[in-house]
């Protein structure tokens, strides 16, 4: 079963994942940038358990594994570069938590919150050096008939139109997709930001 779904907060993607278990499923894999989860049915299956850390060699990123291996915790999903980093419970601990209290969890989301603003601010910095070039206005990403740049393509007769418009369509959308994904990072890292902000306030 795969499933598709985009989280801000991992306590709420920790709880989503804990009920689709429950009905007799397994997460088995994780592809965080398509949103994508990929589950197994099973009679008992695993807590899964979300850390976040950045990491700047990859035997820091070793070790971090082999430590969580060692308290009973295989590593699911995560890249070695850092972010959100998957754990499933393979151990026989009854504990099925990965933070031993509140402090460690806590800490946790503060990594996710400068995870947050380092890549919202990149992309809003991406987004503002694009609105500034010479020439160029928030219209030409926002109303389709400025994408296309072939001189007269509106003024030509309807069956050459079109043709030109698909001939040219791809062109135009290499040109604005990289405006709406970094405007929708940005959003989506500023939103992460207040989300988890709220839950450290309130302690969840």
């Amino acid at each position: 079963m795969k499933k598709y779904k985009l989280f801000a907060d991992p306590s709420q993607e920790e709880s989503w994942i804990d009920a689709i278990q429950a009905q007799g499923y397994q997460l088995v894999k994780v592809e965080p940038w398509r949103f994508r989860y990929e589950f197994e049915p099973t009679t008992s299956p695993k807590p899964i358990r979300i850390d976040y850390r950045d990491f700047y060699s990859s035997r820091s990123h070793k070790e971090y594994v082999t430590f969580f291996e060692d308290a009973g915790w295989k590593h699911l999903a995560g890249v070695m570069f850092g972010g959100q980093q998957y754990f499933v419970q393979e151990g026989q601990t009854p504990d099925t938590e990965i933070f031993s209290d509140w402090e460690s969890k806590k800490a946790m989301k503060k990594r996710m919150l400068d995870g947050a603003i380092s890549t919202g601010s990149a992309c809003v910095l991406y987004v503002a050096i694009m609105m500034g070039n010479k020439g160029i206005h928030l219209g030409d990403y926002l109303i389709p008939s400025r994408w296309f740049m072939a001189e007269g393509l509106w003024q030509m007769p309807k069956d050459l139109m079109w043709k030109a418009v698909l001939f040219e369509l791809p062109f135009a959308l290499l040109r604005v997709l990289p405006f709406y994904l970094f405007l929708g990072m940005a959003i989506f890292y500023s939103y992460r930001y207040v989300k988890v902000s709220r839950t450290i306030k309130k302690g969840v």
